[in-house]
Parts: structure tokens; sequence; C-alpha cells
């Protein structure tokens, strides 16, 4: 008895599945938008504990709050917890739309990358 068309399919079904899990991995992160960071800088921990943004490559995000709307944040390309966020390290960071003018700054942060 030969093997009917069932076995073919399962295997090129099973080869069609393994192609999009490599193309999968191999793809950027859906954490982090497709674009250069909004804004760089450090991380400090401030009176309350939560991380802001210092020595921020555009002033006018400085001191913003990095933990506020519960980003994506990873170190390097590995996701990670928020609490691995420590003083002194260096990020970059991605925002959704504009910041209200305020001290500090309110923005909508959508990922945070530490190195």
């Amino acid at each position: 008895m030969r093997p009917g068309p069932a076995p073919r399919r399962t295997a090129r079904g099973l080869a069609a599945l393994a192609a999009v899990a490599l193309l999968a991995a191999c793809s950027p992160r859906a954490d982090v938008p497709d674009r250069a960071a909004d804004v760089t800088g450090a991380v400090a921990l401030g009176a309350d504990g939560e991380p802001i943004l210092v020595d921020a490559s555009d002033r006018s995000y400085e001191g913003i709050w990095l933990l506020q709307d519960g980003p994506a944040v990873l170190r390097g390309d590995e996701p990670v917890d928020a609490a691995d966020l420590t003083d002194g390290d260096r990020v970059e960071v991605w925002l959704a739309g504009g910041c209200a003018e305020s001290w500090p700054p309110q923005c909508d942060v959508v990922a945070v990358r530490a190195s």
C-alpha cells in the first residue's frame, strides 16, 4: 500500500509552519516600533523609586516617567521586567504622539530599551 496524499499535505503543512516560525524569529520585535527612538537618555530613580528619564537627548523630555503607561521594557532585544531598569541605565525611548507640556512632561511611553 502506498501513501496517499494526506501524508504529503501534512509534511507540506509542517514545512510551511516551520518557515513562518523562522521568519517570525528573524523579524524585528513587535514591542519596539519600527523607527528610530524618539529620545535617548539615562534612568534615574525618583523619590518614589519610579524610573524617570534624565540626560535626555532632547531637553523637552527631561524627567518623563518611563513606566507610566505600561510600556514594553527590553534590555537589548530581550523583554525584561520593568523592575530591571536601574539607576544609570542608558535607554532608548519610543513615544506615541505628543507630550503634555507640564513638569514633568507627560508622555505616552510605548517602549523602553536599556543597553
